[in-house]
């Protein structure tokens, strides 16, 4: 037989140790019951294993709300589930009576059954109220952590929850950030691109440009050869005086002019076609409608004349290069050889219905300047037309491709100067047509406005200054002066 032993140390602080029996330790008080339990190696076991569920559970909620994980006790094993510690307590909690077992086979259930008679004489009318009050205060104990636990858990979940619903505008707005940071990569790629290829254009074009400038060079300096041969052979037939005969003098004169006129006929050929002046100058018609007797200065190739006359309006030219008037009268046009100012003041005033001049102001100095608007001015009958057009000194892509090219211009003009000159002189409805602008592919390109509030205001304030300078650099070639007497 086996006599029945409390797991609760029995109160008997002077008891002597009876053999075969386990030494009790008094129990004073509440406190000093909780202190044992607590004590216990199986139950502080499973404490410590139900701290580390608690731990294992929310560590990585805490790691992903951004809080510092738990601190872990090393040497554990891997913990149980939390609701399973907590149903391991239940049966814990109320403290059972365990059989006393004896180590004396013999006298065993003799000390037992006298063990038992006297706990219930002596210890069990003191120890149970205590166990039974230990048990409520355990159970108690325990349905409080399980409520703790419930409450721990509902309260985590919802905030989770919350923090869930806080990440989910963040992360689309990250999302819409890194999708703007993705097309402002692509806009500034596309834009480089765009800048590489304008750039590859300008600098083909310039290529271009140079290699004709070369050939042109190359042309020239056979040219000026061949002139300085001539020249040595008019030097070599002069008198030891230095004059020429009176005879051979026209002769000079002569080659002299003929070589001025090859030159520039054949610049003319080459940088101002026929096909596309006529095209351009077709725009003045109108100003010329029902007028008679109009003059083209500097008729040139005839271009504006062979316009005129397809549309019945009376007109003639006047030139002083000799290859430029053989042209025009091959063509039917009546064209004279004369110098355009000494031709002017030949003529009765009020005698003329319109005056054309393209590309004739810029080669003159400013006194003939001021004093072709003054004979304009003067044989132009009353309502008359007068139109200039020459290069437009306000694009320096002009000025740098065109202007210069041509060695017998003197200087540009302003449009405002000439304007000014011409109201000076009495015309009237004076208006300044910009002519020609310089191809797209030439000028600056715009940035795009489009990829955010911020770079929008920063493309707009570039493009007004690309704008700005593209106006500077690759305005308008050329500029038309149109006024009436």
């Amino acid at each position: 037989m086996t006599c029945p032993r409390r797991n609760a140390i029995m109160p008997l602080p002077r008891r002597r140790r009876g053999r075969g029996c386990s030494a009790p330790v008094p129990i004073t008080g509440d406190t000093s019951m909780a202190s044992s339990y607590t004590e216990d190696p199986e139950l502080a076991h499973r404490l410590r294993q139900m701290r580390e569920q608690v731990r294992s559970q929310v560590g990585p909620r805490a790691s992903r709300a951004g809080l510092p994980p738990y601190p872990s006790d090393a040497g554990l094993s891997e913990p149980a589930p939390l609701e399973q510690r907590l149903e391991e307590l239940k049966p814990l909690a109320a403290v059972q009576e365990q059989p006393f077992r004896s180590r004396f086979p013999l006298l065993g259930p003799l000390i037992a059954w006298f063990r038992e008679r006297w706990n219930r004489v002596s210890t069990k009318w003191y120890v149970l109220p205590i166990l039974q009050q230990q048990v409520r205060f355990n159970l108690a104990l325990v349905e409080a952590l399980q409520e703790l636990y419930r409450f721990t858990r509902q309260t985590s979940e919802d905030l989770l929850r919350r923090m869930d619903a806080l990440f989910v505008p963040l992360d689309q707005e990250q999302a819409a950030l890194q999708a703007r940071v993705q097309d402002l990569r692509e806009t500034l790629a596309r834009q480089i691109q765009e800048q590489s290829q304008a750039q590859a254009r300008v600098l083909a074009a310039l290529e271009e440009r140079l290699q004709r400038l070369s050939q042109e060079q190359a042309l020239d300096r056979r040219g000026l050869a061949f002139l300085r041969q001539r020249l040595d052979g008019l030097m070599a037939r002069l008198t030891p005086q230095g004059t020429l005969p009176p005879e051979e003098r026209p002769a000079v004169a002569a080659e002299r002019e003929t070589l001025s006129d090859h030159d520039y006929f054949r610049f003319e050929a080459i940088y101002r076609p026929e096909e596309e002046v006529r095209a351009e100058q077709e725009a003045y018609l109108p100003f010329f409608a029902g007028r008679r007797n109009v003059l083209d200065l500097g008729c040139g190739k005839g271009e504006f004349l062979e316009l005129l006359r397809d549309h019945g309006i009376p007109a003639y030219g006047v030139d002083w290069n000799v290859q430029m008037v053989q042209l025009c009268q091959e063509k039917g046009l009546r064209v004279v050889r004369e110098d355009a100012l000494h031709h002017l003041a030949g003529l009765p005033d009020r005698s003329l219905g319109g005056l054309f001049a393209a590309h004739l102001v810029e080669h003159l100095a400013p006194q003939d300047l001021t004093r072709l608007v003054a004979l304009a001015q003067a044989k132009l009958e009353p309502g008359a037309c007068l139109i200039f057009e020459t290069p437009n000194p306000l694009c320096l892509w002009a000025l740098v491709n065109y202007f210069y090219l041509d060695l017998s211009h003197v200087k540009p003009l302003h449009p405002q100067a000439l304007a000014f000159l011409l109201e000076m002189h009495g015309f009237r409805e004076i208006e300044v047509r910009y002519l020609h602008p310089v191809p797209e592919g030439v000028r600056l390109a715009r940035l795009p406005e489009a990829g955010g509030t911020e770079w929008e205001r920063i493309a707009a304030l570039l493009n007004v200054n690309l704008d700005r300078l593209n106006d500077l650099l690759y305005g308008y070639a050329d500029y038309a002066i149109i006024a009436r007497r």
